[in-house]
């Protein structure tokens, strides 16, 4: 991330590593490196065809389906909700706040499609790091799942919390040390845990991770029948991919800086 570092101070971008990248995405850097990859074959086009994740955006009440694989250069986020009827894509292209926040997640969507396989080329970080990395993916592609089905599923809450925490340990795991003993005595104590990335990130995102421990269901009810649905159910699973999203990029700024010391 140092390229897009540099791309920020030199256009006077500032803000967490999430705002940065939402900038770089909606710039004009970024949309003529696209456009050149588009025209261009071999190794270019290779780089362009990937097989990014799916996600989605919760909006009027439903969990609509998000496309990565297309117009990500376009002004507006809304055409990569591909099922949305178009009056109501109309309705949110013209709703400032909606858009704005899925403007953000997809950000977030499209770096880790570019950079989540990263950890598996060699030994970058421990391997209880890349365990528990690995582990938040599969929990956030059930989650996912478990949204689009119909009716959505609760039990995307409980695997959102798993997301998150997963993807917590791998954080500190990568950066700080965190044994698998000390892992186990942390068990599912999301505050604690959050305590431990603290040192490790902006002040801005260690309150957002605290601030989302509110939305998760409880650990000793995971396994009972959930209450937690529409936008709390939303946050829970855009707060996991956040989560998912800050120890990528919080573990590779790091290791890139750590190179070039």
């Amino acid at each position: 991330m140092i390229g897009i570092v540099e791309w920020a101070e030199a256009n006077g971008v500032i803000g967490n590593p999430a705002d940065i990248w939402t900038a770089y995405c909606n710039s004009d850097t970024y949309q003529a490196i696209e456009e050149y990859l588009r025209e261009h074959s071999g190794a270019a086009r290779a780089h362009l065809v990937m097989q990014a994740p799916q996600s989605c955006f919760f909006y009027d009440d439903a969990f609509w389906p998000v496309s990565l694989d297309s117009s990500r250069t376009k002004p507006s986020p809304v055409p990569q909700l591909k099922e949305m009827p178009e009056g109501l894509r109309q309705h949110l292209e013209e709703d400032a706040d909606a858009t704005e926040e899925l403007s953000a997640h997809l950000a977030e969507c499209v770096y880790v499609a570019r950079f989540r396989y990263e950890w598996k080329k060699g030994p970058i970080v421990p391997k209880l790091a890349s365990d528990f990395f690995q582990g938040a993916e599969r929990s956030l592609d059930s989650a996912l799942t478990n949204l689009l089905a119909n009716p959505p599923n609760e039990e995307a809450a409980e695997l959102s919390r798993d997301t998150f925490e997963s993807a917590l340990k791998a954080l500190v795991a990568a950066l700080a040390g965190l044994t698998a003993k000390k892992a186990r005595q942390i068990s599912h104590q999301l505050d604690e845990l959050v305590q431990g990335c603290r040192p490790l990130v902006d002040p801005s995102i260690s309150t957002r991770l605290q601030a989302a421990i509110g939305y998760f269901p409880a650990v000793h009810i995971r396994y009972e029948p959930s209450p937690i649905r529409g936008t709390r159910l939303w946050k829970c699973y855009s707060e996991a991919y956040h989560a998912l999203f800050v120890t990528l990029s919080t573990t590779r700024e790091a290791l890139e800086e750590a190179e070039l010391r």
